[in-house]
């Protein structure tokens, strides 16, 4: 059995997958010929959702033979990264945009620089690297740890800096970080509220324990870390 049927995953789960709106956000202002890349695309609902918002040229790469062939039955030009860029480099594309959402957990800690500078060399001049991650500082962090087998690590704000610096990234700014993108107005001020008060818990405890964190690394509390970076 593969990655996906062990996961209790497929295709039809994301059948009506809508692209989150701290992304449509960052791509909403860019020509409708932008370049897109969403690396580890799986079975390419970001790459369909985003074509629903009037962007024609969105390709995929993932390491999954089974995502793959999916991508491509339904006609969403997809390269396989299973063994390197080779084939994604081939191409000569540069990309204004790649989208990598809860794709660098899955790499080995040893890689995933070496990932990210490939990712920062397939940049077009003033491209950007759209990334979000399941966050260890969230309530649920520990979860999402062991939850998937196959994550190697997690990323506080602290860490996910440090990656992208170390690959190169120069512009690195922190999306969304309340999580309330979208939101409608009484959603975002419950949610707002509840997380102040999360914070002061949050920090009371942290003195009362001597239990501080890496004084540069941004408290972030939600399901998952979103940054832009460019270089």
């Amino acid at each position: 059995m593969e990655y996906f049927e062990l996961r209790g995953i497929d295709a039809d789960v994301y059948a009506n997958a809508e692209l989150p709106t701290w992304l449509f956000e960052q791509i909403a202002a860019a020509p409708h010929t932008a370049n897109i890349l969403d690396f580890g695309c799986g079975f390419g609902q970001n790459i369909q959702a985003i074509k629903q918002h009037g962007f024609a040229n969105v390709c995929g790469a993932d390491v999954n033979s089974h995502a793959l062939k999916h991508c491509r039955t339904v006609g969403i030009e997809a390269f396989d990264v299973s063994t390197g860029f080779d084939e994604l480099m081939a191409t000569g594309k540069r990309f204004d945009f790649i989208v990598t959402t809860h794709v660098l957990e899955h790499i080995p800690k040893e890689q995933v620089v070496g990932v990210l500078t490939r990712l920062r060399g397939l940049l077009s001049k003033n491209g950007a690297l759209l990334v979000a991650v399941p966050n260890a500082q969230a309530y649920t962090g520990c979860y999402w740890a062991y939850e998937d087998f196959t994550h190697h690590t997690l990323y506080t704000t602290g860490s996910l800096f440090f990656v992208l610096r170390a690959a190169g990234f120069l512009e690195i700014k922190l999306l969304d970080k309340n999580s309330v993108a979208g939101s409608k107005f009484l959603r975002r001020t419950v949610r707002l509220g509840f997380g102040a008060l999360y914070r002061v818990n949050y920090g009371f405890w942290k003195r009362i324990l001597g239990s501080p964190t890496h004084i540069s690394s941004v408290d972030v509390f939600t399901y998952e870390l979103k940054m832009r970076a460019e270089a």
